[in-house]
């Protein structure tokens, strides 16, 4: 999987900047049907999107230049 920065995963999800940071920060939750999108971006299972807390993903690696 191609590490991607969080502006080129919010462009491919359809989703601001601002909230897919809000979503990967733990401030929101995507919806089901987001959280499925994101997993296919990511690779990153669709339950972590969902339940970060629950389901935590150690691999993730999200590059942190967001410019």
């Amino acid at each position: 999987m191609e590490k991607l920065t969080g502006k080129e995963i919010a462009f491919k999800a359809g989703i601001s900047q601002v909230h897919f940071s809000r979503i990967r920060h733990g401030k929101r939750r995507p919806s089901p049907q987001l959280a499925a999108k994101l997993a296919e971006i990511t690779g990153i299972p669709e339950t972590h999107w969902l339940w970060p807390d629950k389901y935590p993903n150690p691999m993730i690696q999200l590059e942190s230049k967001e410019n």
